[in-house]
Formats: structure tokens, C-alpha cells, sequence
């Protein structure tokens, strides 16, 4: 079974019968870390796992959240260990609403480590004329919201486009029927 599970803290990978039980149903896994601590800590928990491979862990960051320097000793620590990162766009909503984010060039700093980067679509939109000025194939990234994506909130037990839209976007579950969910995707 393929599912992309996004866990914190790392507290359930110390309960080995609960973490087996986790790693035999899931594809793989992603995990929020802000720095180079926060991958070194993933990798620690993760030590003498037999059953998850790196090709299975994706880190993600939020842009913004942390200065360049820091941000290059992310992607030093995700190449070392041969981690996936995917960098997602800071949103001035939520927890972000009242923060100012770090401006820096990100892109020339990923291009120094070989590391796969994967960007989420507000990153995307933001830096769209950059990556078209590098001459990246528009084939590689998406600056349209719930295009090709779409958000599950399964606490909520409501869908719509994206974590971040208008509330009066969101589908709650309970009007869901068979083949809603694809219905409502092409929709978005």
C-alpha cells in the first residue's frame, strides 16, 4: 500500500512494534524539519531501522522560516544522508501571519548540493519568472492551486485545493459520495 504519511514528533519511532507496524503499510513518509539539527535528529531515530530506506523519507521546509546560511546547512545535511527535500513557500497565513520571512536566493544554493528538490506550488508562482529565466521546463512545476493536487484535511474531514484556501473552498466530507473525490479534484 503507497500512502505519504507526515508524522511529528519522532517520539513514535522509539515504540519499534508501533514504527514496523507503520513502515510495513506505508510507501513513505515525509517529515517537517526547520535546520541541519532537525534532519540529524530524523536520522538518529532512524538508526538500525532495517525496513525504511532513505528512498522512502522526504523532508520538507518551509521557505522563509530560516536564514541562507541555514538553509545551506539543510541541503548540506540532506545531501550527506541522501535525503529527499521538498521546499514549500512561505504562506502568510496561519502561524505565518505575523512573521517576516528570509528573502534569499534558494535556488542558487540547491544548485551547489546533489540532492532531489521537489517545490510545492506556492514556491513555484513565487519564483515562476526566476525558474523560467534558468530555463526550467514548465513540465517541472505547477503554479496553479489543487491543479494537480488537492487537500485532505482528515481532522477537519474536509477537502479543497490547497491547506491554505478560503474556507468556503473546503468540501466537507460527509457531502462526499463514490467518485466525489475525483469529481471534486477536476474541479479544482
Amino acid at each position: 500500500m503507497q500512502c505519504f504519511l507526515l508524522i511529528l514528533p519522532l517520539k513514535w519511532l522509539k515504540d519499534d512494534e508501533y514504527a514496523d507496524k507503520i513502515f510495513e503499510n506505508v510507501g513513505g513518509f515525509a517529515y517537517s524539519v526547520k535546520n541541519k539539527q532537525d534532519v540529524d535528529n530524523l536520522v538518529f531515530a532512524l538508526k538500525g531501522r532495517k525496513n525504511i530506506s532513505s528512498f522512502r523519507i522526504s523532508l520538507q521546509h518551509i521557505m522563509g522560516s530560516i536564514p541562507d546560511w541555514e538553509f545551506e546547512d539543510l541541503c548540506e545535511a540532506a545531501e550527506y544522508h541522501n535525503l529527499k527535500l521538498t521546499l514549500l513557500g512561505y504562506k502568510g497565513v496561519g502561524r505565518g501571519k505575523n512573521l517576516k520571512p528570509y528573502k534569499f536566493n534558494w535556488i542558487s544554493i540547491v544548485k551547489k548540493h546533489h540532492i532531489c528538490i521537489s517545490i510545492d506550488t506556492s514556491l513555484a508562482k513565487e519564483n515562476e519568472e526566476e525558474l523560467k529565466e534558468k530555463k526550467v521546463s514548465d513540465l517541472l512545476y505547477e503554479t496553479e492551486e489543487g491543479k494537480f493536487s488537492m487537500y485532505i484535511d482528515a481532522v477537519g474531514k474536509k477537502v479543497g485545493p490547497s491547506s491554505f484556501c478560503d474556507e468556503d473552498k473546503m468540501i466537507p466530507f460527509e457531502k462526499m459520495s463514490g467518485g466525489f473525490i475525483r469529481d471534486q479534484f477536476a474541479k479544482f
